[in-house]
């Protein structure tokens, strides 16, 4: 599956992978070339609705830019017990002030990201 080209101006949440339990995968999944203007969660992945959680691998965030309104600016919150393989940011760059990213149980790789993604592991 793949997001391409997409304009978001002052909504909650994009891009988003939410899991809300359940069995299987979430893979091969990218959103590129998304500009932000004021977005509240500029990029997250939410796995943790469920104690059984969905399999998430080879997801990409190219190409996104833009404004957050919140200091998350990049949310990786995968689960405890499956986490999330292959996540792949790259070119992505957020502006605002104070902004961080957060990793929980997140494997992959960030190249030429803003706010650095320090949290996110290689495999």
């Amino acid at each position: 599956m793949a997001q391409r080209s997409k304009y978001m101006y002052r909504i909650a949440t994009s891009p988003r992978l939410k899991m809300d339990g359940g069995s299987g995968y979430a893979r091969y999944i990218s959103f590129e070339q998304i500009a932000l203007n004021e977005v509240r969660n500029p990029i997250i992945i939410n796995q943790h609705y469920c104690q059984k959680a969905v399999q998430v691998s080879n997801v990409a965030f190219r190409q996104v830019q833009g404004s957050s309104a919140s200091k998350i600016a990049i949310n990786l919150g995968c689960s405890t017990n499956v986490g999330c393989t292959n996540i792949t940011l790259e070119h992505v760059h957020i502006n605002g002030e104070g902004l961080f990213a957060s990793c929980t149980n997140a494997h992959g790789t960030a190249v030429d990201t803003s706010p650095q993604v320090t949290c996110l592991s290689s495999n």
